[in-house]
């Protein structure tokens, strides 16, 4: 599993739900060196890793020095106000598996997320 490939300490905010799943996933791709670096500079920010932030450093493997983590962590994301949503209804049974556990702003990011590997494998 993915996750294995992760440094101590994002093992340990996955485990206490500090860090989510999906963040949890693209952030082992980066080599230890990058994840430390990633981990001290959300500690430094007062932040915590969120999904889309970890895709964006992901697609930077191998390029991630302290100034471009620090981007990643202070570029304000969209808020809910300048986006557009609609709500969609699950069944109770799929909700409770899978997103009862994560705050609103990722469970969005997770459909996100399983739609566009849907949608890859379907096409």
């Amino acid at each position: 599993m993915r996750l294995n490939h992760l440094i101590p300490e994002f093992k340990e905010q996955v485990d206490d739900g500090g860090l989510p799943f999906m963040a949890a996933v693209h952030l082992s791709y980066l080599n230890e060196e990058e994840q430390n670096l990633i981990c001290q500079v959300a500690e430094q920010e007062g932040k915590k890793v969120r999904p889309k932030q970890a895709e964006q450093l992901r697609k930077q493997t191998g390029k991630i020095d302290q100034e471009t983590a620090e981007t990643v962590f202070r570029c304000p994301e969209k808020s809910r106000a300048e986006k557009k949503t609609i709500k969609i209804w699950i069944d109770a049974e799929v909700y409770n598996a899978y997103l009862a556990d994560v705050g609103e702003a990722d469970a969005s990011e997770i459909m996100e997320q399983a739609l566009k590997m849907y949608f890859r494998k379907a096409v």
